[in-house]
């Protein structure tokens, strides 16, 4: 069996053992008390971590392979593995080694544009931001301000390191809603904006999800599964990454209603499962 412990110093171990880890020898990698949580990155929806339960109050420091630049979710040296159906952290075999996230060193280029596609709002809709870079503050956070003519404010941005945040230099090859105009008639124009916690994008669905792989300069994004396509008559939807991992029931229940249309009767969709036959 082949754990891993990342550390905080940016470098990491693979451990081998016979047996299984037990909550002792967890305790003493993560030195403390030991608390769990399920890692949806990357789409190992099956893996497990293990931390100090008690890094905050202990002043632990974010560790590099797991925290956003913004924020402390994961402190100190971290074990990851494997828990199975009886509820035993058993490692894995198949050993895939993360990298250390850091966030991209365009950010902080003076000039240079950024779109910032994320989910936000009161309604959970497609939200498009486009700011400027304009240099770092002395702890080093970029900094940025409006990209429109005559603006001022200077401003960091907390979001930069989301895992449900996109960020692409310059121009995108999508539109998202709410820039879609559509004629309401009597020489009218109105467009759709939908509340349904996706990126709603519109375009051609190949260079999208081309596009996306290739463009998005946020290592820490992992909502694929949440990227919607719509369709030129603005009422057909389409997830465009089908081969993910489903985050929430949500997402699910929409896999699961696209593989229906699409004639696979036969494939259950659930929450953490990935779509291997289609």
């Amino acid at each position: 069996m082949k754990y891993i412990l990342y550390k905080v110093d940016g470098t990491h171990e693979v451990l081998e053992r016979e047996t299984k880890i037990e909550y002792e020898e967890l305790s003493k990698l993560v030195g403390g008390m030991v608390e769990s949580s399920e890692s949806f990155e990357d789409n190992e929806a099956h893996h497990t971590i293990f931390l100090n339960e008690n890094g905050i109050s202990e002043g632990l420091k974010p560790n590099p392979f797991f925290t956003p630049m913004y924020q402390e979710n994961f402190l100190g040296d971290i074990v990851e593995g494997i828990v199975d159906e009886n509820g035993d952290f058993v490692g894995d075999d198949l050993v895939v080694i993360r990298e250390v996230k850091k966030i991209s060193p365009l950010l902080f280029e003076k000039d240079r544009i950024f779109h910032i596609i994320a989910i936000g709002g009161f309604i959970a809709n497609t939200t498009r931001g486009i700011v400027k870079s304009t240099g770092q503050t002395s702890d080093g956070k970029p900094i940025f301000k409006e990209a429109k003519k005559g603006a001022r404010k200077l401003f960091t941005l907390r979001n930069l390191t989301d895992k449900d945040v996109m960020i692409f230099e310059n121009e995108t090859e999508f539109t998202i809603d709410g820039e879609v105009k559509q004629n309401a008639g009597n020489g009218m124009t109105c467009s759709t904006i939908r509340g349904n916690a996706l990126f709603n994008l519109h375009g051609d669905i190949d260079r999208i999800r081309e596009f996306v792989k290739k463009s998005n300069i946020n290592p820490f994004f992992t909502a694929y599964d949440r990227i919607n396509h719509i369709g030129a008559d603005n009422e057909t939807e389409t997830l465009v990454f089908m081969d993910r991992f489903a985050s929430c029931q949500m997402v699910a229940d929409r896999q699961q209603g696209q593989l229906k249309r699409e004639g696979h009767n036969n494939i259950k969709v659930g929450v953490g499962s990935q779509i291997i036959s289609m």
